[in-house]
């Protein structure tokens, strides 16, 4: 009994530190990414994206209803059983859809208003109508990590976010750069994509 509770422990410790070096290894990115977006597009292209960035996790986020985090204790609830949980894998996987489908038609239907909302114009709108499939894809990739989280396959979840990230800074600086400010919604569907691969 001791025992099985000390590899318990170093289990969780294990994961945790694994994921825990991830986090700073992301936020290392982030950073990066950041310096180069003020290096090429300055203040007025830092600002863009931010805003670009907040009212999509928005969307992103209204639009996964909790799902997520259900799919994590779902998932680890039916592994910890044993039990063949392809079912289970197949409702996820329509429920996931579904969500993404939500969020897309969100930035589409409600483009002008989002620009609105975010900028005070509709100068923007067109950028939301593509920003739909970001969000598309990012509630998609959320949905697959949650799957990983909950079969707490640590390391291969932090493999995939460490290469997407690091994929996606190298590909995403180009367009900043040759592109400006108009690289900015390329960049974020091209880095939402590169995580999903």
């Amino acid at each position: 009994m001791e025992e099985s509770s000390r590899n318990s422990y170093r289990s969780i410790l294990k994961g945790t530190s694994i994921f825990g070096g991830m986090q700073v290894f992301l936020i290392l990115i982030n950073l990066v990414r950041g310096k180069f977006v003020a290096m090429f597009l300055g203040p007025e292209g830092m600002g863009i994206s931010s805003l670009f960035n907040a009212t999509t996790n928005t969307v992103v986020k209204a639009s996964s209803l909790g799902l997520n985090l259900a799919i994590v204790k779902e998932v680890a609830a039916e592994n910890e059983s044993g039990k063949a949980f392809g079912g289970l894998l197949r409702i996820i996987s329509r429920l996931v859809s579904l969500t993404a489908l939500l969020g897309c038609a969100i930035c589409v239907l409600l483009a002008r208003y989002l620009s609105e909302w975010t900028f005070g114009t509709d100068d923007y709108a067109w950028q939301f109508v593509a920003l739909g499939m970001m969000v598309f894809l990012t509630i998609v990739y959320n949905g697959k990590s949650s799957v990983l989280q909950g079969l707490h396959e640590v390391k291969r979840l932090s493999k995939a976010s460490i290469v997407g990230a690091l994929t996606g800074l190298f590909a995403g600086v180009p367009l900043y750069y040759f592109f400006g400010t108009k690289g900015i919604v390329p960049a974020m569907i091209l880095f939402a994509a590169v995580n999903l691969i």
